[in-house]
């Protein structure tokens, strides 16, 4: 075994997230951590990376191996460099090679030699020109190789900031990775890419996703953190073998549930039968005989509905709690026919760089359409300009008049962390709800109780998506445009929001990566962003 999990148990704001978890993983397993939102699985994987304490048991890695983990978002390395990034410690190095040798040039003298020879050497020990090369093949491997390393990491696309963290984990090539949900923002490309070395590597992962078919193929194992019992359950299969026994297991759970209430209610009534017949026949009579009889008879009824208790309190069949789930059934205002948004000669640049060029294109009464392309090709400005979020640089973008159109962008950043649940959907919806109206909207987004007066700051990535889907989606838009919207979200809410969304009579502009949903919002039309144009396709193109 290499690492071991025992009794672990934490808190957080005054609630437990989970408790009595305990694992034991072997050297090379995959394993797929599922589970609501806000269940904890993000803080379990930050308690075995030693990040953050557990409130009961304890975390051993056996043996001296090494520990990689990969968080949802990086908000330090934003004012990195790439390569201050990506190889840390070799940069420095190779900065303080480059800074004696332009030295060298004007002080060749033996102490300036032998500082440069010291450098030589910190450079190799730290991996030297190996590292360099093995940096250069994980690039290509991401289709990074372009970039250029001295570039700010806060100038990275989403998608491109994703690509970097993996090949950070990459490059030191540990034990055992921690991985917090890696697919975000990735193109098919790199999916594929991180499918196959995941795979082939290795290295023990734990990795928390909501990609179904990454888990399907990556991993032989799922624990599943449940949200209502606290407590971890281990399923020895990928996804959809987790989910199938799952299934299994509730619906048995049910059938004998409801076969136990059933077998209560009959002898119930049966007791209760014995009990009125022998009160009836008591009552009835003044013979000694048969009223004696008849208490006998009453008195083994309550004998056996005493018997009947107890023996139901030893084998009772809880029925299963089932979580609620997010209920998102939104219809749109209206079934429009003509053209929504249209875009014509649309060009958009930044500092000399043309992100989008010429662009010709329309979006038509209650049209899917489905925006794809590699990392960085435009695809989020595409949806900014059609949202009319961004203007562009030249050309026009019209739209309709009076559409509702609801944008959701790829980023939270801007949130208030301070506002409340509550606060936040009031202020941000524009007609304004009562308190009572809007714990009601915020209850389909699971936000229910006391749970809409959570600070914004201590809610999960997954929950902070929901809530923007709440707060976007509370104004019935005519078109919706999302940006990534499956990032973060528990696969149960994914699974919902593609419902809605195959119910949802308006327009639908969507950027995703999750190779499922795409499918399952059974789009009409591709448009496909590359090399600053955009082409429309049909969705049979689309992977």
């Amino acid at each position: 075994m290499m690492l071991r999990v025992t009794n672990l148990r934490k808190e957080f704001g005054g609630q437990t997230l989970f408790e009595q978890v305990s694992f034991v993983v072997a050297p090379g397993e995959k394993v797929g951590i599922v589970g609501t939102n806000g269940c904890g699985k993000s803080t379990l994987l930050k308690t075995i990376a030693g990040l953050i304490e557990s409130d009961e048991g304890r975390v051993e890695i056996l043996g001296n191996f090494s520990v990689a983990y990969l968080p949802q978002h990086f908000e330090d390395a934003r004012h990195l460099t790439l390569s201050q990034f990506l190889v840390a410690d070799l940069y420095e190095k190779k900065v303080r090679i480059e800074t004696i040798e332009k030295q060298l040039e004007r002080d060749s003298s033996p102490t300036v030699l032998a500082a440069y020879e010291r450098a030589l050497e910190e450079f190799d020990r730290a991996g030297g020109y190996a590292l360099e090369l093995q940096l250069e093949n994980v690039l290509a491997g991401l289709r990074m190789g372009s970039l250029n390393l001295s570039r700010p990491v806060e100038s990275l696309s989403g998608g491109q900031r994703m690509r970097a963290a993996l090949a950070s984990i990459m490059l030191r090539d540990a034990d055992i990775m921690l991985l917090d949900e890696p697919t975000n923002n990735l193109d098919l490309n790199a999916l594929v890419w991180l499918e196959r070395y995941l795979t082939a590597c290795r290295s023990t992962c734990l990795i928390v996703s909501h990609d179904r078919e990454l888990l399907d193929r990556v991993t032989s194992r799922t624990f599943e953190l449940d949200a209502l019992t606290k407590r971890l359950t281990d399923y020895s299969g990928n996804y959809t073998w987790y989910r199938t026994r799952k299934e299994q297991d509730e619906a048995r759970q049910m059938r004998q549930y409801k076969e136990q209430q059933e077998q209560i209610k009959r002898l119930k009534h049966d007791i209760n039968e014995v009990k009125q017949s022998a009160l009836k026949v008591e009552n009835a009579t003044t013979n000694d005989y048969v009223r004696g009889r008849a208490k006998k008879v009453a008195a083994k009824a309550k004998t056996r509905e005493t018997r009947l208790m107890r023996l139901l309190e030893e084998e009772n069949v809880d029925k299963p709690r089932i979580p609620e789930c997010l209920r998102f059934d939104l219809t749109g205002r209206k079934q429009y026919q003509s053209t929504l948004v249209r875009l014509s000669d649309a060009t958009y640049a930044v500092q000399n760089h043309c992100v989008l060029r010429d662009v010709k294109l329309e979006i038509i009464g209650s049209q899917r359409i489905i925006v794809a392309g590699d990392n960085g090709a435009g695809k989020s400005t595409l949806l900014k300009l059609i949202a009319g979020v961004q203007e562009p640089s030249s050309g026009t973008v019209e739209g309709k008049e009076n559409i509702a159109i609801c944008y959701m962008p790829q980023h939270q950043e801007s949130l208030p962390g301070n506002c409340s649940v509550i606060e936040f959907f009031q202020a941000s919806t524009a007609n304004r709800r009562s308190d009572s109206e809007s714990r009601t909207f915020l209850h389909r987004f699971q936000f229910s109780g006391n749970d809409v007066f959570k600070k914004i700051a201590n809610l999960s990535m997954g929950e902070k998506m929901k809530l923007l889907l709440a707060s976007f989606m509370a104004g019935d838009p005519d078109l919706i445009v999302l940006d990534e919207p499956t990032n973060h979200l528990d696969i149960s809410s994914l699974e919902c929001l593609e419902r809605g969304l195959q119910a949802f009579k308006g327009a639908l502009v969507v950027v995703s990566h999750d190779r499922a949903f795409r499918r399952n919002i059974s789009p009409h039309l591709v448009f496909r962003v590359a090399g600053g144009r955009v082409v429309v396709e049909p969705p049979e193109l689309l992977d």
